[in-house]
């Protein structure tokens, strides 16, 4: 056997042998973050909280001072691509029942110049807020897109955690706008 038979098989011993070692490890850390991934978001404040927001390019507002009979509260970032895709619904249905009473808003933690950039680029009909990461820790947000829902009284009425249709937001905002 060459020397360099030798130490290749060495290299090859001592590899499987430090795999066997952290392998458990490995595995166990992928479960751990996986199962992390799949945990459920608390649900949202039973009454809409007290909350100074600021929107964008806008006044710092109280969240109770908006008028409104469906609420939508949707946590988005410039880099999350299924919060992009729901940009486009979301502002067909603000244009098609703003007038009823609905009201959308669009709450990110990202700075005034990333947003600036990301609203040049993308049409985005309903208000944009800036939060300094009070509204996200208020409503328990650990992932994006996070969507609340409220009704005229205020009252929490649905969390959807990810990306939805239009139709599946539609049919809420329906069935919570009084009828006409």
């Amino acid at each position: 056997m060459t020397k360099s038979s030798k130490l290749t098989k060495y290299l090859k011993g001592l590899f499987y042998s430090i795999m066997k070692k952290y392998l458990i490890s490995i595995i166990c850390v992928g479960i751990l973050m996986m199962v992390s991934c799949l945990r459920e978001a608390p649900p949202g404040p039973k009454q809409l909280p007290p909350l100074k927001i600021r929107e964008y390019q806008g006044e710092e507002k109280g969240l109770n001072d908006y008028s409104f009979r469906v609420l939508i509260i949707n946590f988005w970032t410039t880099w999350c691509g299924p919060c992009k895709e729901e940009i486009p619904y979301f502002n067909e249905l603000y244009e098609d029942y703003k007038e009823k009473g609905l009201l959308i808003l669009g709450v990110t933690a990202e700075s005034p110049s990333k947003v600036q950039a990301f609203l040049k680029k993308n049409i985005v009909k309903y208000p944009i807020i800036i939060d300094d990461g009070k509204t996200e820790d208020a409503f328990g947000v650990i992932y994006y897109p996070m969507t609340y829902i409220y009704n005229s009284d205020k009252v929490f009425h649905t969390q959807i955690a990810g990306i939805r249709g239009k139709v599946f937001f539609e049919d809420i905002i329906k069935q919570l706008l009084p009828s006409q």
